[in-house]
């Protein structure tokens, strides 16, 4: 997961499921962008923390 600037701030590697929780709690408001990589697919989405 990355913030604004683009700097790392989670990470999660090796990851065996469909499901991940995903805590949100010690970071602060703002925009986070996340990438999940699968095989040759990969998805990228955004989360607003408010």
């Amino acid at each position: 997961m990355l913030n604004v600037t683009g700097q790392i701030i989670f990470k999660k590697e090796n990851q065996s499921g469909k499901q991940f929780n995903l805590d949100l709690s010690n970071q602060t408001a703002g925009i986070y962008f996340i990438e999940v990589k699968q095989a040759a697919e990969v998805w990228r989405g955004k989360v607003v923390k408010e």
